[in-house]
């Protein structure tokens, strides 16, 4: 009788803990972007600059879907996003992804982009958000990628705030915008509860991160005044951003045409406390 009950127990005890694994497993797999949120209004400016610097690099074929099977080398994000470009990225994630200690379970990745190269990740067991202020991208990534832990939605970085995911990658992104744009942002996401960022970066060279100019994408949008996308090589590890030494970091991009000479890093920072590096006009924040 007694080993009938220590059973009975047993398999009582079992249960319930396969119920509470299943409902965190469900937990995850409810919308992350359900936990977005509007810091405050959003200019129409950056959207509109945006999709008309990205929109027209679709082909107008509306089944098409990015894979490298129809690409030769880069998709509508560009050689940044290519397959030999981001080589080094993608095995980093894969080990975070299965690095126990981080415990990574829930992935923002703003801007996605065309997803030509997240799809040589392995993303099983991680609840994924992709976010960008172009349409058209969400759109066609929604029809060519969304599963039940894959998901894409607009998101614009200058005003709103992702969930508190374990991770998010932000990359190729803040050295399109001023530096000032840039450090509210960074501001923004330290206060969302984030774990980790994953960012761009330039190592230390004699160039201010002041340099900031319009560059990037001048003779797609001559025909948009006051410009919003520019390019500088952002290093955070200087003023305003000043990060500390990462947790980890790869060189991605020895190879992408025009950065031969430049190294470009990847690097992961925990979140929650960067914004005490950060020095704005009025001093630290």
């Amino acid at each position: 009788m007694s080993k009938l009950l220590c059973v009975l127990i047993f398999s009582l005890w079992f249960t319930c803990s396969l119920s509470r694994t299943h409902l965190e497993h469900i937990r995850r797999q409810v919308s992350l972007a359900e936990g977005i949120r509007i810091d405050r209004a959003c200019e129409s400016v950056h959207q509109d600059q945006w999709n008309h610097a990205v929109n027209s690099r679709y082909p107008n074929d509306p089944s098409y879907c990015v894979s490298k099977s129809v690409v030769a080398f880069h998709g509508p994000s560009g050689p940044g996003s290519s397959l030999e470009t981001t080589k080094p990225l993608r095995e980093m994630l894969n080990s975070i992804f299965h690095n126990r200690s981080m415990s990574v379970r829930t992935f923002a990745d703003i801007p996605c982009g065309d997803w030509l190269w997240m799809q040589e990740v392995n993303l099983s067991g991680v609840q994924y958000l992709g976010g960008d202020i172009s349409e058209e991208t969400i759109k066609r990534n929604n029809r060519c990628f969304r599963r039940p832990n894959v998901e894409f939605v607009y998101f614009d970085l200058t005003c709103m705030v992702p969930p508190a995911v374990d991770l998010i990658l932000v990359r190729d992104i803040l050295f399109h915008l001023k530096p000032e744009v840039a450090i509210d942002i960074l501001g923004r996401l330290v206060r969302s509860g984030i774990k980790y960022i994953a960012s761009t970066t330039y190592p230390k060279t004699g160039r201010p991160n002041s340099n900031w100019r319009i560059g990037a994408y001048q003779e797609t949008l001559k025909d948009r005044p006051n410009s919003q996308i520019g390019y500088y090589s952002i290093r955070l590890n200087d003023s305003p951003f000043n990060f500390p030494e990462p947790l980890m970091q790869v060189e991605e991009d020895a190879s992408l045409p025009g950065h031969k000479l430049v190294r470009r890093l990847v690097g992961v920072w925990e979140l929650h406390d960067l914004d005490k590096y950060f020095v704005t006009s009025g001093g630290k924040l």
